[in-house]
């Protein structure tokens, strides 16, 4: 997987999560931390394309894991604006849950990468 689309999807999946929540939710202390928590997790998963010797080098291009994730975040934004034309409502939904399951899928998926490999090479 090239390392410029799956930046790009990451990139992506945060600006939903970030643009889902802030429509979706009150302003107010709810809105706020799901916007950090989205930032959070976008953060991770952006670092980890950029610096990925930080996690072990992920096999980003062996792994069909992040082929799958990195095709499906744009399907799912495409899928945010077609819900939109017909149901604004929804399509802030879908923006917001699809974000951030995205991000939280992608930056767990690195940082467990990182965790369950040792320095060694060797598995847990």
């Amino acid at each position: 997987m090239n390392r410029i689309a799956l930046g790009t999807s990451a990139v992506l999946a945060t600006v939903m999560g970030v643009i889902g929540a802030v429509t979706t939710f009150d302003e107010g202390t709810f809105a706020i931390g799901t916007v950090l928590i989205v930032l959070a997790l976008g953060a991770v998963a952006i670092h980890a394309v950029l610096s990925p010797e930080r996690y072990n080098h992920p096999r980003y291009t062996t792994n069909p894991f992040y082929r799958v994730w990195a095709a499906l975040v744009p399907l799912l934004a495409v899928s945010t604006l077609v819900t939109y034309a017909f149901s604004p409502e929804s399509a802030e939904q879908l923006g917001y849950w699809s974000g951030f399951a995205a991000v939280a899928v992608f930056a767990g998926a690195v940082v467990d990468h990182r965790t369950g490999v040792r320095p060694s090479g060797a598995e847990r």
